[in-house]
């Protein structure tokens, strides 16, 4: 089914596209949301556990060019590595710090993304 949801989406973004006027359908922006969809992975603190760094409960990863790997969870975007964190002031992103977790073996350290962040630029 998870291999279904880029063409059902890009499918329901076709038709919305058509019922648009043809002035109005902005071709690029349908095939960039398809490629975003292909691209998505959903990731839970079920399936990570105690290696879970995140304060929420899920969300997904993604990799956008040039190599950024990011987090949306709870209809934000959340930057995961440098590539993505220099554009957060162009595209929006919000501070990571807002959902990262403390390490409680090691107070004042976070747990690591770096699982996250391989997974996300798997995606790209």
């Amino acid at each position: 089914m998870r291999a279904l949801v880029p063409f059902l989406l890009a499918g329901a973004a076709l038709v919305t596209a058509c019922e648009a006027p043809q002035d109005d359908i902005d071709v690029d922006a349908i095939r960039e949301t398809a490629r975003e969809s292909a691209r998505a992975g959903d990731v839970t603190a079920a399936e990570f556990g105690d290696d879970w760094p995140f304060t929420v409960d899920s969300g997904r990863l993604s990799c956008r060019a040039p190599r950024q790997a990011l987090f949306y969870a709870n209809g934000r975007t959340y930057p995961l590595n440098g590539a993505a964190s220099a554009r957060s002031m162009d595209h929006g992103y919000a501070s990571l710090d807002r959902i990262w977790r403390d390490n409680p073996d090691i107070p004042g350290t976070k747990i690591s993304v770096g699982p996250m962040i391989s997974r996300a630029l798997e995606l790209c």
